[in-house]
């Protein structure tokens, strides 16, 4: 460098001059010691710039993938790992699962998939999400319900002296005492009437006389029973006897009058 600096004007350079053309600055009057100095600050300032173009070069070719970012035996480079590295994410091809309780969760392990795999609730369960099986006015999983609950009422109730007469499914009609409900939030599906304990039984009356008059044999049953339609297929349900969403009202044996009669309505 010093058999390149000879002076001012003839077209040659001087040391500052040269210094200053790489960026560091110098002046003409400075000693060889500073300009040396000078030159070692010049040299480090430009390799770090060489390294950081070098190193954001690197990470435009090779991006900053991590290990378990490639397939399991697939090589590569980037800034983050080096050259030519190995991945070590799992292949997991098809994964597919089926959800068989309530509360199950499923965890996706991390890893290549297929996109094939499938999550479902089981074939089993699927089956019993039916309108059925769900109450009616909830929807489950999309399902619709139709199920009404059983629903029962029950209570005690004493004929008085008053008479009914009630229309027999032959056409006849029947005077005998009743009892009269008018508590019920449903209609009534079967209705059952007997007497709240045996000591309550009028004398006379026999076991299994249902039918107002001819009694059908001794037998543990001694209720009235309405199914629907009729009590035991003998009175009709129609004036005065009636069984709507409000009560129902219904004949008894004619020795029950003021008799503790239990009754209990299922719908």
């Amino acid at each position: 460098m010093r058999g390149m600096v000879t002076g001012g004007n003839n077209g040659t350079a001087t040391s500052a001059e040269l210094i200053s053309a790489i960026g560091s600055p110098a002046a003409s009057g400075d000693t060889q010691s500073e300009l040396a100095t000078i030159i070692e600050t010049a040299k480090g300032d430009l390799a770090t710039s060489i390294e950081a173009k070098i190193t954001a070069q690197a990470s435009a070719d090779f991006g900053d993938a991590a290990l378990v970012d490639v397939l399991s035996g697939k090589t590569f480079s980037s800034e983050t790992v080096g050259y030519l590295k190995t991945g070590t994410m799992i292949d997991r091809g098809t994964v597919s699962t089926d959800i068989t309780t309530v509360a199950q969760e499923v965890t996706i392990a991390t890893g290549k998939h297929s996109g094939s795999g499938v999550v479902k609730i089981s074939a089993t369960e699927q089956a019993k999400v039916i309108a059925g099986n769900i109450k009616s006015g909830i929807t489950l999983l999309g399902q619709a319900g139709s199920l009404v609950p059983m629903q029962t009422a029950t209570g005690t109730f004493t004929p008085t002296s008053t008479l009914g007469y009630f229309v027999k499914s032959d056409g006849g009609t029947y005077g005998t005492y009743f009892i009269e409900i008018t508590s019920l939030t449903f209609t009534p599906k079967v209705i059952i009437v007997a007497p709240t304990s045996e000591e309550s039984m009028p004398s006379g009356v026999f076991y299994g006389e249902l039918d107002f008059g001819q009694h059908s044999g001794y037998t543990s049953a001694r209720a009235v029973v309405f199914r629907g339609t009729a009590v035991d297929a003998v009175i009709s349900i129609q004036t005065p006897a009636v069984v709507n969403s409000t009560g129902f009202k219904l004949p008894v044996n004619g020795n029950y009058y003021n008799v503790s009669l239990t009754w209990i309505a299922i719908g």
